[in-house]
């Protein structure tokens, strides 16, 4: 119901949604670089799993009211690329960290 994923009745995503989204746009070098950077454009990048767990590679931050915390994370561990979706979280950097299996506490 609107461009820019604020909540709606008839706006949302799926965790399949937003993991083959992920899996397609990673495959874009340029996309790739944005999503993996501290800023882009004079805009910070505001996943903190950036900058505080190695092998983080992106992704996407958000939330809203409805959704909660949300995180699509990319990461590589042992010569393999991952992807995880977090949604409706109450803490999505440490949910994900534990899902990465680097789990640390995240300073805010």
């Amino acid at each position: 119901q609107n461009p820019i994923g604020n909540d709606a009745l008839d706006n949302f995503s799926t965790v399949t949604d937003l993991f083959k989204l992920s899996q397609t746009m990673m495959r874009n070098p340029v996309f790739r670089k944005i999503v993996g950077t501290n800023y882009f454009w004079d805009q910070p990048n505001t996943n903190q799993l950036l900058f505080e767990l190695t092998g983080i590679t992106g992704i996407k931050t958000g939330s809203t009211p409805g959704a909660g915390e949300c995180l699509v994370a990319s990461w590589v561990k042992g010569g393999h690329e991952f992807l995880g979706v977090i949604l409706a979280s109450e803490d999505r950097f440490d949910e994900v960290g534990s899902l990465v299996g680097m789990s640390k506490e995240i300073t805010r």
